[in-house]
């Protein structure tokens, strides 16, 4: 098998207006000791989350587990806890989420993740990496693209 990369997610938390961070450019990891943590467990798994917070010292509180965006948005906005983003989609949410009362806030530190498939290797496939970025770009930054086609077969 072989791995090809499609994207770099650079990691940020969502935040309420509320919230004394969102008047942050940017915050650290350590920061957030005190904070309650809303988590998409589909996008953000606790083995990701846990080597992040290894590296601080500590536990995260997490006060919310759900796969849906559509309730994670308005819990943040309610100013329950933060959520993790991809602040390279913040034009995209910000697009979609004009009234929400809500910051997107960079991390001081680079985290990030890399987003890729895994396909056999040495075959023959329409699935480049290029054709996959354009995909996957398509698929999460629709405002951004004007590209509409079907991914590849």
């Amino acid at each position: 098998v072989e791995w090809l990369p499609v994207y770099t997610e650079t990691l940020g938390i969502l935040c309420s207006h509320k919230n004394p961070l969102a008047q942050r450019s940017s915050v650290s990891v350590p920061e957030l000791r005190n904070e309650n943590f809303i988590i998409n467990f589909n996008l953000y798994p606790k083995s990701i989350l846990g080597r992040i917070f290894m590296d601080a010292g500590y536990a995260p509180r997490i006060i919310c587990e759900s796969c849906d965006n559509s309730l994670i948005g308005p819990m943040v906005a309610d100013n329950l806890g933060i959520a993790f983003v991809d602040v390279n989609a913040s034009d995209a949410f910000r697009t979609r989420n004009a009234s929400a009362p809500v910051s997107l806030i960079p991390f001081q530190e680079n985290i990030t993740r890399r987003i890729g498939i895994i396909r056999p290797k040495g075959k023959p496939s329409k699935l480049t990496p290029e054709s996959v970025e354009k995909a996957f770009k398509n698929y999460m930054f629709p405002s951004q693209t004007t590209d509409r086609s079907d991914p590849p077969q």
